[in-house]
């Protein structure tokens, strides 16, 4: 297996594998949309894509890095590449919490301009799964009749928020997590202290974004490692204790929401390892430095058990994404958990 690559990407090498092969061919799709959960590469992926249709000397369809071409893609100064995210709205002076129509509209709008520097002009939409059905409406016919020279990549981390009309016209890539050894590879071939790359790889759930940021900064690590530690507590107590730390989350969640987030997606992973362990994949836990409470979990529990768990917490997240009562939504996962094996 080849970590290191021609586009420095880390993971989902197969959907780096079709983009590649049209960089090289040098005919692109009109549509593309890129799916997965936060930090797995969709941006960075995108623009390798552009990097490689646009670099001024491209090497069998990969990027040379060092062009000024190459430089303006990641700079997001490129003339011939669009910027669209739910960031840069809301620094236009909108206060909306989702990517409007106006947003659309102005997607549109771009995509007839020609090509100031290359033969293609590239629109990315990061955030697409904010774009409001309207909106998505209005990009419709851009999509169905799109000038001969634009790429359009969309990146949604949620596929079902995507209208099955927009779907249907554009290439899917579905980006899953990466497995540890690889990331902490690709760390440790850019130049990462071996020692780092392991802590940044074991703690990222598969994200090789977060890594790679955790890598330049190691605090994050510490943050993490924190977080996890709390989840854990969190999973190895009594009922009781379960409970009452359900109860306090909820009451400091308004001020701490990111944290609190964080900790109860951290317990999604725990649970996740305890499956993988029940099943007989143990070679692909993340959560590598609490492998005995998850062992622990496996061996007590029925897979339809621990399954129900991290249901349980998918559910949580879902309602408190929609503001449910944070008590109402946190007692009601916990209750659902499986009790922690007793003692002998």
């Amino acid at each position: 297996m080849t970590i290191a690559n021609g586009w420095r990407f880390c993971g989902n090498r197969q959907s780096m594998d079709k983009l590649h092969q049209a960089a090289r061919r040098r005919s692109p799709r009109h549509a593309f949309l890129l799916t997965g959960a936060p930090s797995m590469g969709k941006r960075t992926l995108a623009l390798r894509f552009a990097q490689s249709l646009l670099c001024k000397r491209p090497i069998d369809g990969d990027p040379c890095f060092e062009c000024g071409s190459c430089r303006r893609v990641l700079r997001e100064s490129h003339a011939d590449v669009s910027n669209f995210s739910m960031d840069r709205q809301t620094a236009q002076g909108s206060n909306a919490v989702s990517l409007t129509i106006e947003t659309a509209r102005s997607i549109s709008s771009d995509a007839p301009l020609r090509p100031l520097n290359g033969d293609w002009r590239f629109v990315i939409v990061d955030d697409a799964e904010l774009l409001l059905p309207d909106a998505q409406e209005a990009l419709l016919k851009t999509i169905e009749e799109p000038p001969p020279f634009m790429v359009l990549l969309l990146l949604a981390s949620d596929l079902d928020s995507i209208l099955p009309t927009i779907r249907s016209r554009c290439e899917l890539l579905e980006l899953g997590a990466t497995p540890n050894p690889e990331i902490a590879s690709f760390l440790d071939a850019q130049g990462t202290d071996s020692r780092l790359a392991e802590a940044a790889a074991s703690l990222t759930s598969g994200a090789p974004g977060w890594a790679i940021r955790a890598s330049n900064d190691p605090m994050l690590i510490e943050e993490s490692m924190s977080i996890v530690e709390q989840a854990a507590a969190w999973i190895d107590s009594s009922d009781f204790e379960r409970i009452a730390t359900a109860f306090s989350l909820s009451d400091i969640m308004p001020k701490q929401r990111t944290e609190t987030m964080s900790i109860i997606e951290a317990t999604a992973g725990l649970w996740r390892d305890s499956v993988l362990v029940r099943s007989g994949n143990s070679d692909r836990i993340i959560l590598r430095a609490h492998s005995d409470l998850t062992a622990r979990l496996a061996g007590s529990h029925d897979i339809s058990e621990l399954l129900g768990a991290l249901s349980a917490v998918w559910t949580c997240l879902d309602d408190l994404r929609i503001n449910v009562r944070p008590r109402l939504a946190l007692e009601s996962m916990v209750l659902t958990w499986p009790r922690m094996p007793t003692s002998n």
